[in-house]
């Protein structure tokens, strides 16, 4: 008359979960005769703790939380704001199925549970820890495999964009740098008006020179067209001097540059395999598709070495070529130099002419560089405002895929759904708060009004490019900043991702956190158990906790039922339902001495456990866990006992 799922009769062992999903059995290590030595055995799927109050129910299941994962026990704990129990130097041992041993002494984590300990649950809708609830409906999507594929993918995406916004903030104020020291060489050298009035103030007094010297009209023309060519001889040595040196600089900073691209690369590799933890084999296919690339490229780099080898000789002998040039022109110019009769009034104009020519050359190439380092800059802060609006597209992505019904749908029209959401507390702390709020800072974006931010999704990336818009384009003296800050800390806060998602879950449209305390949980658990496809042991203190009979029957313990198929669970309940009706495999039943149902035979707390079939007294028995069965202990521990049997031998025909 029982379930096939529970006993049955057959030739090969019925189907068994995989033994390192499986607790086999546990024991306490305790010297001080405070806790039985005895292991407790565990079945692989509905095991029942049961037992008075303060008899240690509480205890063994937070022990094989600690065990076996300490961090998530005691970060449950916190959220439930229950005792996670002080043993002293008492250890615990956990021994799986496969013959793994975890011990509560071990910081080691090799195996995994969901530990959901007494008011957890109901905690967890609690403003204050509705973050925690998304955590962790967050962690039981992610163990879908194809969840977890798209949800890695988008966490490299938006991790990269946030590096590539990292490094744009960092060249832009580079940039910046760059700029201001240029603008002060260019101070520094004069001003290019004044110094173009000077030369042609010194132009006319050499001309006044060459007129006093007797000039015939034939020289002043050769004269005349000698000066031009030779300036522009010069200028076409100096172009050709630039030319050679930057095509020189390339040649020696290609090779470097080709090495780090052919390292990363390698990383690229590397990075591949290990997110989708490929086998050596495997990797290998990757590696060798990838080392056909750099072959290509070490030979694109050899042609290169060489085309640029003859480039530059040929660009060495146009300098040569050039500078012969000027030479020329300037022995063609000397007898008319000659001939102008105040030599020293010449040679000082030709040393001003030159030396001021040089300024001029000097002031032309930094302008030149700060025209390049200007459009350096505004394309980075196009690229900083594009990086924007693509974190933001990946934020909208990750939505999109919390929201994907082939993952969140859970049954009994459970639905679980996700908002984007923006820290506008921390935006207005981290940002704002670089500030001086004496004084308006509307004018830094309408969106912003009595020292906050008025979000809205439609208008994120806006609001924060124009923004940083208007923060760049302002003078820093203008911005009225907090002392101690500066323009780049106002960037860097601005521009942090101040989004990030919550979760709701809603059954037949009602949402979770309008639903009583009672509904809540059970929603809660069945979506616990739902989601956690890796199929590791949960346990659970209290489950029962603000139902009514009615609903553990009708409800909860027919959940419970069909999922100790698929996992193993270890329940602590003082309902009677959730350990007859949902048809617990093993009920383990504790005592403490002098406090639960008697006296126990040598230790302060006790265990004994049995299936429920298990019925019989011995009235002679050492103490008052061996003196009656399981079925005897349900019924005097659980208030309705009797009658939980009845019914389930009612429903199994067992009467």
């Amino acid at each position: 008359f029982e379930p096939n799922e529970r006993a049955c009769f057959q030739e090969h062992t019925p189907e068994q979960k995989l033994p390192f999903l499986t607790i086999d059995q546990v024991r306490f290590i305790d010297t001080s005769g405070t806790f039985q030595r005895e292991p407790i055995p565990l079945n692989q799927n509905l095991v029942t703790i049961i037992g008075g109050k303060s008899t240690g129910k509480s205890i063994l299941l937070s022990c094989i939380a600690r065990a076996v994962d300490a961090g998530q026990a005691k970060a449950a704990t916190e959220i439930a704001r229950t005792n996670l129990y002080d043993l002293g130097s008492l250890d615990f041992e956990v021994t799986w199925s496969n013959g793994d041993v975890d011990r509560m002494s071990d910081s080691e984590v090799r195996h995994r549970i969901s530990f959901l300990p007494q008011m957890y649950i109901h905690r967890l809708v609690e403003q204050e820890n509705r973050p925690s609830l998304s955590e962790s409906l967050l962690r039981f999507l992610r163990q879908n495999a194809a969840f977890e594929a798209r949800y890695k993918k988008l966490i490299g995406e938006r991790d990269a964009e946030m590096t590539d916004l990292a490094t744009e903030i960092s060249s832009l104020f580079s940039f910046l740098s760059s700029w201001r020291d240029v603008v002060k060489k260019i101070e520094e050298l004069g001003d290019r008006n004044s110094i173009e009035a000077e030369v042609n103030r010194i132009a006319e007094k050499a001309e006044e020179l060459r007129i006093a010297s007797g000039f015939s009209d034939e020289e002043t023309e050769q004269y005349k067209k000698i000066q031009q060519e030779l300036i522009s001889a010069n200028g076409r040595l100096r172009t050709a001097q630039r030319v050679e040196a930057s095509t020189r600089t390339l040649v020696a900073e290609v090779p470097k540059a080709i090495e780090d691209t052919l390292a990363k690369l390698d990383a690229v590799v590397s990075e591949a395999a290990d997110l989708h933890s490929l086998e050596e084999a495997e990797t290998e296919q990757l590696r060798s598709r990838v080392d056909s690339l750099k072959q290509a490229i070490e030979d694109a780099e050899a042609a290169f070495s060489d085309e640029t080898s003859k480039t530059i000789d040929e660009l060495s002998i146009g300098t040569e070529t050039a500078s012969k040039a000027v030479e020329t022109l300037r022995t063609a110019l000397k007898p008319f130099l000659d001939k102008i009769a105040n030599q020293k009034e010449l040679r000082e104009h030709q040393e001003s002419t030159k030396r001021l020519g040089l300024l001029l050359d000097e002031i032309e190439k930094h302008e030149k560089e700060k025209v390049q380092i200007e459009q350096k800059y505004w394309g980075s802060v196009n690229a900083i405002e594009r990086l924007v609006s693509d974190r933001f597209e990946t934020q909208k992505r990750f939505i999109e895929l919390f929201n994907d019904p082939r993952y969140t749908g859970v049954g009994d029209d459970i639905v679980i759904s996700a908002d984007l959401i923006f820290d506008k507390d921390r935006f207005n702390s981290d940002f704002l708060g670089c500030f001086d709020l004496r004084h308006s800072v509307t004018w830094l974006n309408a969106a912003i009004r009595d020292n906050s931010i008025a979000w809205s999704p439609e208008k994120h990336v806006e609001t924060i490019t124009s923004t940083f818009r208007k923060l760049i384009t302002t003078p820093e003296n203008e911005l009225r900043l907090r002392t101690g800050q500066n323009l780049r800390n106002a960037v860097d806060m601005l521009l942090r991702d101040y989004l990030s998602h919550t979760f709701s879950v809603k059954q037949a449209g009602e949402d979770i956190f309008r639903m009583s305390p009672g509904k809540q949980g059970l929603i809660l658990l069945e979506i616990f158990l739902h989601f956690s496809n890796s199929a590791y042991p949960i346990l659970v203190d209290q489950p029962e906790d603000n139902l009514d009979n009615r609903t553990i029957y009708s409800h909860l313990v027919d959940y419970v039922r069909r999922k100790k198929i698929d996992r193993q669970i270890i329940m602590v309940t003082h309902n009677p339902n959730l350990v007859l009706g949902a048809d617990a495999e093993q009920v383990i039943v504790a005592n403490q001495g002098g406090e639960g149902q008697g006296e126990n035979a040598e230790y302060r707390f006790e265990y004994v456990s049995g299936g429920i079939e298990c019925s019989f007294t011995d009235q002679s028995a050492s103490s008052v866990l061996k003196s009656q069965g399981i079925r005897e202990h349900v019924c005097h521990v659980l208030e309705g006992g009797e009658d939980a049997f009845r019914k389930r031998e009612e429903k199994y025909c067992l009467t």
